[in-house]
């Protein structure tokens, strides 16, 4: 049961990993273009902020040359503290220079301590298409170049065939719930990406065999070694804000967990759910009330839950606005994976 139990509650946390897209106004973080027909075009859009990284000024940062396409074929989700480390960045800027990836410490912890694995989880979702993360990274060079924007967006497999999705030439879609606005600026020095701060929203599936779910990333760092086919020791850092945990992540994930209780249970406390069920293992976990079911204010209360998920960086400031180290108050959970990408072709909107 122990087992079973701290594998639940991993799944639930990799949600926080991955809706609806982020506000990237509201948050003061860069914003493409959307590519509608009365305003500029992508290309000469420019972000709202400075890029605090290659100190460029917002009104010089204007990203020119070929696009270059990918879609992710990998995501590795940290199983050890040692990956963790290796999987995230320092994205808060602090002077220590120390990486942030809070979440990815728990999982490795709970990992490394019950043997419960969430990485088939995620290989799946990528196997079968349902969570595809398209990349538009738009260069003069992909050996330097001091102004690059990779705007992410999430994708659909055209032609419904999951096994030639990863052969560095097949076409997709954007998908119709995929934020259009997403940008990731920065530079590329010797074919080695830096790019950073933006946003992007990614897709996790939190229980196998149920809709995955959208959700926000602020303060997105991506480095990696890219070529024209592929994008090689990748790493994806940034961080989940307490309101999209409260209003995207906790709602999303009680919907999944009702899902499978409602398929595991149906009698009566103490003995509602199938023997050894993953429902059962729901209820033992978030039913409060003995009731045999799981709300949503079940979820979000849990003391479990907010323990783990507790925000470790500050990168908003008072008001909202993309700050970091600005009130000293940590409002956001930090999270990374590493990743690598290969060819694909897809049309900008």
């Amino acid at each position: 049961m122990a087992a079973r139990l701290a594998s639940l509650t991993l799944i639930l946390l990799l949600a926080a990993c991955g809706g609806s897209s982020s506000d990237a106004t509201d948050s003061g973080l860069p914003v493409a273009d959307s590519g509608a027909p009365d305003a500029p075009s992508a290309d000469a859009a420019a972000p709202d902020a400075v890029i605090p990284d290659a100190g460029i000024p917002a009104d010089a940062f204007i990203a020119t040359g070929d696009h270059h396409q990918f879609v992710i074929n990998t995501l590795d989700i940290p199983s050890s503290s040692a990956e963790a480390n290796a999987c995230g960045l320092n994205i808060d800027g602090d002077s220590q220079g120390r990486v942030d990836n809070a979440l990815g410490q728990v999982i490795s912890a709970l990992a490394g301590s019950t043997g419960a694995d969430p990485q088939p989880v995620m290989d799946a979702a990528l196997a079968d298409g349902t969570a595809l993360h398209l990349l538009d990274v738009q260069a003069d060079s992909l050996a330097d170049d001091p102004t690059v924007a990779l705007r992410p967006f999430l994708g659909d497999d055209s032609d419904a065939n999951p096994s030639n999705n990863f052969s560095g030439s097949e076409m997709f879609t954007i998908s119709a719930s995929s934020p259009t606005d997403d940008l990731v600026p920065g530079a590329i020095g010797s074919g080695a990406l830096d790019l950073g701060p933006g946003t992007m929203s990614v897709r996790i599936v939190v229980v196998s065999g149920t809709q995955p779910i959208q959700v926000p990333i602020i303060g997105v760092h991506v480095t990696g070694n890219i070529t024209d086919t592929n994008i090689t020791s990748g790493i994806l850092a940034g961080a989940v804000t307490q309101d999209t945990i409260d209003n995207i992540l906790i709602p999303s994930v009680t919907l999944s967990l009702q899902a499978v209780v409602a398929s595991d249970c149906g009698g009566t406390y103490p003995n509602c759910c199938t023997d050894a069920s993953n429902g059962q293992t729901i209820v033992s976990l978030f039913d409060d009330n003995n009731d045999c079911m799981v709300s949503q204010s079940e979820v979000a209360n849990n003391n479990l839950v907010n323990s783990l998920l507790a925000p470790d960086v500050d990168l908003l400031d008072a008001s909202g606005n993309y700050a970091p180290n600005s009130d000293g108050v940590n409002d956001s959970l930090s999270l990374g994976v590493c990743f690598t990408a290969v060819g694909a072709v897809f049309t900008l909107p």
